[in-house]
Parts: structure tokens; C-alpha cells; sequence
């Protein structure tokens, strides 16, 4: 499952995303689209090794957009 959020957050652009501003979860607001999804793909570019791959942070953030965009 989490091979396929990575596929689908890489070929997203920032014109996909919510209105800003929108809440990806509790306490985190998201007020730049291109920042926020260059910021992502940037960490899912490199790997499992990186430290918010490594945390789970990038993992909550896949699927808590997954949610948000259904």
C-alpha cells in the first residue's frame, strides 16, 4: 500500500491538492501547496533511509492525505 502512495505523491502537482489553507492533521496546517508538495516528494525521493521516512512521518503524511483527498 505504501509503495502505491509513494507512486501517487510523486506524480501529483500542486494543483491537485485541497484549497488552501487545509489541514493534512491535528496541528498541521497546510498553507503553501507547491512548498508543501515539493517538500514531500523531495523526501520520498530519498528513500527509506531519510529521517522522516525512518520516524514514519512521511508514511502519516501519505495516508492522512490519501484520506483527505477522498
Amino acid at each position: 500500500m505504501i509503495a502505491q502512495l509513494v507512486d501517487w505523491a510523486l506524480n501529483l502537482t500542486p494543483d491537485q491538492l485541497p484549497s488552501i489553507p487545509w489541514e493534512l492533521e491535528k496541528g498541521k496546517k497546510v498553507i503553501g501547496n507547491e512548498k508543501f508538495l515539493a517538500s514531500l516528494q523531495r523526501d520520498l525521493r530519498e528513500g527509506p533511509s531519510s529521517p522522516r521516512a525512518r520516524t514514519g512521518a512521511i508514511e502519516s503524511d501519505l495516508i492522512n492525505m490519501w484520506n483527505k483527498m477522498q
